[in-house]
């Protein structure tokens, strides 16, 4: 029972992740992330820590306005969660 309820914990804080990036709140983003993080877009960059993760939430100057973000589908394992994006 112990493993569904961490996956539904992950998949809550997924969601609210997903919505800071919606509403561009810094702090909830980050809120919703450890220490430790580390963040791979696989040919595309590697951030490790919330400082680095903090500096490109904004993105390039064009990414200004918040995204449209769907949450279509969220793998967990563990303390790790991943999804496409």
């Amino acid at each position: 029972m112990q493993q569904h309820a961490d996956a539904s914990r992950n998949i809550e804080t997924a969601n609210a992740y997903l919505d800071g990036f919606r509403k561009n709140d810094h702090e909830q983003i980050l809120s919703c992330l450890t220490d430790d993080i580390e963040w791979t877009v696989f040919g595309g960059f590697h951030l490790t820590g919330k400082d680095a993760h903090d500096k490109a939430i904004d993105g390039a100057p064009e990414f200004i306005d918040p995204p449209e973000l769907e949450g279509s589908s969220c793998a967990t394992a563990g303390s790790l969660s991943a999804g496409p994006g």
